[in-house]
């Protein structure tokens, strides 16, 4: 035991000098003040954001932003109208709440979660609400680190996410099935068209063009598309976790003559 505190010299308090508890206090005033701080951005997200921002409904989608923009209340009846003819997961009873930050500080904080996928546009939090990092509405673009996409994709995209979360809440979903669905549900609102993304992957496979979409996400499309649509498998036995991701992959390629040079999954 006297060893270890002979490497601690911090826990040694009969031998601090001045100094050093000057060092342990200005550290410690660093510290509170970072916690206040984090304490403040907390509570203006939760009371005072939703509060002070405009307010923009169509049926049971709500977005709540500090920038006010006719064009919003367009493109939350363009997203609700797609999905409608889009997915059989469409579901208008379900209330759903849209922040829009414009802040990456404010964005990270709310769902630090997100710091592991910086490249996201959006992020769909718990079962009800969906954050969005930076959104130009008169552009109808949303942005993230340099890249940038349809504003009214992305929202669709993470729609179809609620929708997931809420019919299939007790199932384990595979990634490449969420967020495959997802785009393909919203394939013809991205800027990227599907007769592009696939003209990309018969021509360049397993190299995609990933300027806006990820690579991962435009291959995940095209198979999610493959097995519904080819193979008639039912979305919620897609969704299941029952069909195998190499399964799904392997048939893809063999209906485009294409050879196989990804790693196994």
């Amino acid at each position: 035991m006297n060893s270890i505190v002979k490497l601690l010299p911090i826990l040694r308090l009969k031998e601090l000098t001045y100094k050093d508890l000057t060092v342990i206090n200005k550290l410690k005033i660093v510290v509170d003040s970072i916690v206040f701080i984090l304490f403040i951005l907390i509570i203006y997200i939760i009371f005072i954001f939703p509060i002070i921002t405009e307010k923009y409904e169509f049926k049971n989608l709500h977005l709540y932003t500090l920038n006010k923009n006719n064009k919003i209340d367009e493109y939350l009846k363009k997203v609700d109208n797609y999905l409608k003819d889009s997915t059989p997961l469409y579901s208008d009873k379900l209330d759903i709440n849209i922040y829009v930050y414009n802040s990456g500080l404010l964005y990270y904080l709310n769902n630090p979660l997100s710091l592991t996928y910086t490249d996201t546009f959006a992020s769909e939090f718990g079962k009800d609400t969906i954050l969005f990092k930076k959104v130009d509405f008169n552009k109808n673009l949303s942005y993230s680190f340099g890249l940038k996409e349809n504003f009214s994709a992305i929202l669709a995209h993470e729609v179809i996410h609620v929708f997931q979360e809420n019919k299939y809440k007790d199932n384990k979903i595979p990634t490449w099935v969420k967020e495959g669905y997802a785009m393909y549900a919203t394939r013809e609102l991205y800027t990227d068209k599907p007769k592009d993304i696939l003209k990309d992957f018969i021509q360049n496979y397993p190299n995609l063009n990933s300027k806006n979409i990820s690579t991962e996400y435009k291959l995940w499309m095209l198979m999610v598309q493959h097995a519904i649509e080819d193979l008639h498998i039912n979305i919620d036995t897609l969704h299941s976790g029952q069909v195998k991701y190499n399964s799904i992959l392997n048939s893809l390629l063999k209906k485009y003559k294409l050879k196989d040079k990804h790693n196994d999954n």
